[in-house]
């Protein structure tokens, strides 16, 4: 295991939430409503965020570099923005992301914790 595996696995949150903040100011500077953004990061119009989608987005809108989206992070911020589990994340969950507070992001944590222990 090299040295970047290691601390990205220690790594617990703190990546997730400096992006989350990120696409919550791109979406505010970017003037467009939820809707319309999202239909923007939904590049093949299935109605979803995969994260193929999310991956190209945080590439070429947010400028983030390729070395910082390791699989482990797409992965971790997949099942934090996808509210109800189903492995994409649909309109609902992008309006909860964009729109509400951070007690979205306690639940999304607790429930991430939950599933982890139970494997």
């Amino acid at each position: 295991m090299n040295a970047d595996n290691s601390l990205e696995k220690t790594e617990k949150f703190d990546w997730v939430e400096l992006c989350l903040a990120r696409i919550k100011e791109w979406h505010t500077q970017s003037g467009l409503t939820i809707e319309d953004a999202f239909k923007l990061i939904d590049r093949d119009a299935d109605t979803y965020i995969t994260e193929k989608d999310l991956h190209y987005f945080l590439r070429e809108k947010l400028k983030y570099q390729e070395r910082e989206l390791s699989m482990v992070r797409l992965q971790k911020l997949m099942k934090i923005m996808d509210c109800y589990k189903h492995g994409r994340i649909n309109f609902i969950d992008w309006f909860k992301i964009i729109s509400e507070d951070k007690d979205w992001l306690s639940d999304a944590k607790q429930q991430i914790g939950i599933v982890l222990s139970k494997h």
